[in-house]
């Protein structure tokens, strides 16, 4: 994913985000399934040479426990996003 701000150092910038995203769900005693996910940004770039070179002390994470312990409005949003479009899949699969 292209960078909204890349990241230059050393004279080198780095206009792409690698990212992961990991979502987990579990089921408790009481019957509430609390989702977490984690997302890691990595900046990356192509070099001169075609290589493709990441920067991996400036990666960015983001981990965050179940959407009800997210109070930050942009964040809420990312994490029902990602939630919807899970369950989308999961509806339209039959699953």
């Amino acid at each position: 994913m292209n960078a909204t701000t890349p990241v230059t150092i050393n004279g080198q910038t780095y206009p792409v985000w690698q990212i992961s995203l990991a979502i987990s769900q579990t089921l408790r005693a009481d019957g509430s399934q609390p989702i977490s996910f984690a997302l890691r940004c990595v900046p990356s770039r192509v070099a001169d040479d075609g290589t493709v070179s990441t920067l991996d002390s400036a990666a960015v994470t983001v981990l965050r426990g179940s959407e009800t312990e997210i109070s930050d409005p942009v964040e809420q949003a990312a994490f029902a996003a990602v939630q919807q479009a899970v369950v989308g899949y999961l509806v339209a699969r039959g699953l």
